[in-house]
């Protein structure tokens, strides 16, 4: 049996996707010659564990230094004006240390612990089960990386063949909880390609897949 499973606090309405209140949409996009991908799916992840609103986000008035989110606009002035290095996952981990005593909790962005592709997919799978985001590094075919939020997958069989994700280089969705997908097996459990680059990765406005690999990945807990 194929079934799909998404993060139990996530809804959706003709808006996007949202947490708590339909205003309180989760997806971000990206500009198109910056490579801020990391800090956008942080802030993505953040917003689906409550930890920040999207008005929090969004309201570039409100940057006072002396709150967390505040700390967290003024780190990210250590990479250069676009973030065109990008980021790397600890990087990400560092940037999250800003929010580590939330009053919803103690933000933590916790490594996966599996080095193969198929021991993070499984990890991915249980900790969306548990309600947790996860933030997934993609090495794209012919160089250059990637990072995408990981919202949901589909098993068939108990065999994980897709992660869905919330992607900030993509239009926000509002017919369904992801705009990208990252095709990982087939329903035989073969990995979906052979080789290092072993995944496929498309998304809505996007005409073809894109081979990749899965590389690092942040699970985001809140306790």
């Amino acid at each position: 049996m194929r079934i799909v499973n998404v993060l139990p606090q996530l809804q959706l309405s003709e808006e996007g996707v949202f947490v708590g209140n339909e205003n309180n949409l989760i997806s971000l996009r990206q500009g198109d010659v910056d490579g801020a991908c990391g800090p956008y799916s942080l802030l993505m992840a953040l917003i689906t564990q409550n930890v920040l609103s999207r008005e929090e986000v969004t309201d570039l008035s409100e940057q006072d230094g002396r709150t967390r989110l505040g700390k967290f606009w003024n780190n990210l002035y250590a990479f250069d004006t676009m973030v065109r290095d990008g980021t790397f996952d600890h990087d990400l981990s560092w940037l999250s240390e800003t929010f580590k005593n939330h009053p919803n909790g103690k933000v933590f962005a916790k490594d996966l612990e599996s080095s193969n592709t198929r021991g993070k997919v499984t990890e991915i799978a249980e900790a969306i089960d548990n309600g947790d985001p996860v933030i997934v590094g993609l090495d794209w075919q012919g160089g250059g990386a990637h990072w995408a939020v990981a919202v949901g997958y589909e098993a068939f069989d108990e065999q994980v063949t897709k992660i869905m994700l919330l992607d900030p280089g993509f239009s926000a969705p509002n017919i369904s909880y992801w705009n990208a997908v990252l095709s990982v097996a087939k329903d035989d459990g073969e990995l979906q390609e052979a080789g290092r680059l072993s995944c496929l990765h498309w998304a809505q406005g996007r005409s073809a897949s894109t081979k990749c690999k899965l590389s690092e990945c942040l699970q985001i807990t809140v306790n």
